[in-house]
Parts: structure tokens; C-alpha cells; sequence
């Protein structure tokens, strides 16, 4: 399955944990061949919930995804440190 659609996949199945601006913010990233921006985006999101981990939530896969995307390796564009910043978020759930 393409990254894209993985992305896509998650957003779904986490619909509930983004409010409307980050859903659509993340899908006009997809629209544009932008996965690694929409992805980053929405780790962004959940880091906010600090240490919130919603039940069922998958990090294993989620995680996953982002080292496809490479943010484990090159880190974000809107937040250089996303990808730390997410592994901690995951330690604490």
C-alpha cells in the first residue's frame, strides 16, 4: 500500500482526534502529492494531546508510516523535532 494511502487510512480511522482544520489541512497536503507535510501535520496534532493516547490507538503503526514518509531521518518542516517529539508522546501512553 503507497504511503498516501496509509495516510489516508489513519486519518480515517482517526477521524475523531482532529478537528476540522487538521483534517482538511492534511487532505489538501495528500490532493497535493504532499504526504510527508500531511503526515507531519497531523503528528503535530497529536503530540498536542500530551500524553492523551485514545483507546485502540495504534503507534506501532503509526509510526511505521512516519519512517516511510523518512521523518525519522529528515526530520519536519513545520517542526524540525516533530519526530522526537512523537516518540516521547508514544513512550507516555
Amino acid at each position: 500500500m503507497k504511503v498516501e494511502n496509509k495516510i489516508r487510512k489513519l486519518l480515517d480511522q482517526n477521524r475523531d482526534l482532529f478537528d476540522q482544520s487538521s483534517y482538511d489541512e492534511a487532505i489538501g497536503y495528500l490532493e497535493c502529492g504532499e504526504c510527508e507535510m500531511a503526515y507531519e501535520g497531523l503528528l503535530i496534532e497529536l503530540v498536542k494531546l500530551d500524553g492523551y493516547h485514545p483507546e485502540g490507538f495504534d503507534f506501532e503503526l503509526w509510526k511505521s508510516v512516519g519512517e516511510a514518509c523518512e521523518l525519522d531521518s529528515n526530520g519536519g518542516v513545520f517542526d524540525y523535532e516533530i519526530w522526537s517529539k512523537f516518540l516521547k508522546w508514544g513512550e507516555q501512553g
